[in-house]
C-alpha cells in the first residue's frame, strides 16, 4: 500500500493525518476544488504546530490509490465518496474512521464491500477550533475484516500504522466493537451536543452522566434485538476512559454545535430510531434527542 489517500480534515482526520509527516510517511490530502483553494496556501496547526500538508483534489491525482483513510463527517460521507471517482487501484482499500454503524454499508453500495475494511477510532480527545487541532490522547485504531479472519491486508494497514506510532488492534469481533462505540456516541456525544457538557462534566455531574447512560441502554436493547452481543455492564466499561481525557475537552458533537455546524445527528439517533422501528424496539430518549440537536441546529444564529 504505497499510495494513500486521507479524506477529511477535522479533530480526528486532522489529528492522524500529522502522524504521517512526523514519521516521514508519504499521504496525500484529497480536497473538494472549494477546500483545495482555501487550504493550498495556509497551513493548519495541529498541537500548535504548523502542517503543510500535500493537498491533491480528484483531477489533480495523478496516482492510484492503495490506502484510502475516511475522516469526514457522516453527512459529508457521499460527497467525499464522489472524490475518490477514479482513483481507486485495483486492490484499493477503504477505511473509514467515522462515528457510527453504517458507513461501511455506504462505501459498499458504491465501490463493492470488498474494498471495505471494518474500523473506528477512540479514546482520543482531539479538539478543533477553526484551523487549529489539539489533542492529549491521540486514540487508538480498531479494525478487522467482516468476517473476523485475519487477512494479508490488515497486516499490511498494521504495519503503516506502526509506522507512524498510531496505537491500533486487530480484531475478530469488529462488528460488536463498532456497537460499544456507537453505543457511546449515543450517550456522549448528544449529551454534549445538548447540555454543553465537557468530558469533565461526565464526571463531575451525576445527572449529566445518567442521562447519558440512560440514553446507551436503548442502544443496548436495539443492538441486542439485532443479534449483537452487548450488554449492560459495557456501558459502565466503555465509560471508565473518562477519567483519561482533558477535563476541558469536548466531544465532537459538542464541538459542531460551538461552532454552529450541522451535527452528526442523523447518523447516531436518527440511525438508532430507524433500527428501533424496524426491530420493534422503544427508544424515547433518542426520540427526544433527535428533535433537541435538531432545533438547536435550526436556531443557530438566533
Amino acid at each position: 500500500m504505497k499510495n494513500i489517500l486521507l479524506i477529511g480534515l477535522g479533530a480526528i482526520g486532522s489529528m492522524v493525518a500529522s502522524k504521517f509527516p512526523d514519521n516521514n510517511v508519504k499521504i496525500d490530502i484529497l480536497l473538494d476544488e472549494e477546500r483545495y483553494q482555501s487550504y493550498k496556501n495556509k497551513p493548519i496547526i495541529i498541537n500548535d504546530c504548523e502542517y503543510a500538508f500535500n493537498y491533491v483534489t480528484n483531477s489533480s491525482y495523478n496516482k492510484k490509490c492503495d490506502l484510502a483513510i475516511i475522516a469526514t463527517k457522516y453527512d459529508d460521507l457521499p460527497a467525499a465518496l464522489s472524490e475518490l471517482d477514479g482513483l481507486l487501484g485495483d486492490n484499493c482499500t477503504i477505511m473509514s474512521l467515522l462515528n457510527g454503524i453504517d458507513s461501511e454499508n455506504i462505501i459498499s453500495e458504491k465501490f463493492g464491500e470488498e474494498r471495505c475494511i471494518y474500523a473506528f477510532i477512540t479514546k482520543t480527545d482531539a479538539t478543533r477550533v477553526g484551523r487549529s487541532t489539539s489533542f492529549i490522547a491521540d486514540g487508538h485504531i480498531y479494525f478487522g475484516e467482516k468476517n473476523g479472519e485475519a487477512s494479508q491486508r490488515t497486516k499490511t494497514i498494521s504495519d503503516i500504522l506502526s509506522s507512524v506510532g498510531m496505537s491500533h488492534s486487530i480484531v475478530d469481533d469488529i462488528l460488536t466493537r463498532q456497537w460499544k462505540k456507537f453505543m457511546i456516541n449515543i450517550g456522549m456525544n448528544q449529551v454534549s451536543a445538548i447540555l454543553g457538557a465537557t468530558y469533565g462534566d461526565f464526571i463531575q455531574v451525576p445527572e449529566v452522566l445518567d442521562l447519558t447512560v440512560k440514553a446507551m441502554r436503548e442502544a443496548v436493547s436495539v443492538a441486542n434485538a439485532m443479534g449483537i452481543p452487548i450488554k449492560e455492564s459495557d456501558i459502565h466499561r466503555a465509560l471508565a476512559f473518562l477519567s483519561s481525557l482533558s477535563p476541558d475537552g469536548k466531544t465532537s458533537m459538542h464541538q459542531d454545535v460551538d461552532a454552529k455546524r450541522k451535527t452528526e445527528v442523523n447518523m447516531l439517533a436518527g440511525v438508532l430510531i430507524e433500527l428501533g422501528k424496524k426491530y420493534n424496539v422503544a427508544t424515547p430518549i433518542n426520540d427526544v434527542f433527535y428533535l433537541q440537536i435538531k432545533a438547536i441546529e435550526k436556531m443557530y444564529g438566533k
